[in-house]
């Protein structure tokens, strides 16, 4: 998930022209290419071809609120619209109508995105906890004797828990019986 997400719209235009135009070997070979990522996608070429042809494609979103928002955007960015419209399929399931290289690029987009957000996610989780147990004094009074100099991504991840620590609410716990009192 290191690299940056890449265009599948951008590279099946780029295969397509290729095979259209290519010397032979070069033809042969983006047309191979093609053929290969198409059937990843479960479209075409025809299709692919037909920039005007637009078809329902079912996506699996998931029933979590999120991943459904972030499905949601992923397509705004690749119809450039900023409304959906879908015919639910069932609760995890929708069908959307664009045209095959949308289909294509929705589907790599977001799941690149789901992915990658889930990574985050997990981290944020971890996190999240560290920040507040600093924040409410949820930790042993007793000192470490780990003197050792950090690496460059644990102070990375320090600031991130500083900053979160931060964000957090300021409720106070209170003891409900003090120690030491009469009976």
């Amino acid at each position: 998930m290191e690299k940056e997400y890449e265009s599948i719209k951008e590279k099946l235009k780029k295969l397509l022209a290729l095979a259209e135009r290519g010397v032979q070997g070069e033809a042969e070979n983006a047309r191979r290419l093609l053929e290969k990522l198409c059937n990843e996608y479960g479209i075409s070429i025809d299709e692919l071809l037909d920039e005007n042809q637009v078809k329902y494609y079912f996506f699996d979103v998931g029933r979590n609120k999120t991943q459904v928002d972030l499905f949601s955007q992923c397509y705004y960015k690749v119809a450039n619209a900023s409304r959906m419209s879908y015919k639910q399929v069932s609760r995890s399931r929708i069908a959307v109508e664009m045209t095959a290289i949308q289909y294509a690029e929705l589907v790599s987009l977001f799941e690149w995105h789901k992915a990658n957000f889930n990574k985050d996610l997990e981290d944020m989780k971890h996190n999240i906890l560290i920040a507040y147990c600093r924040k409410h004094h949820l930790y042993s009074d007793i000192a470490s004797d780990d003197s050792r100099e950090l690496t460059v991504e644990e102070k990375e991840r320090l600031v991130k828990i500083l900053f979160m620590q931060e964000s957090l609410n300021d409720n106070q716990y209170h003891k409900l019986l003090e120690q030491g009192g009469t009976q």
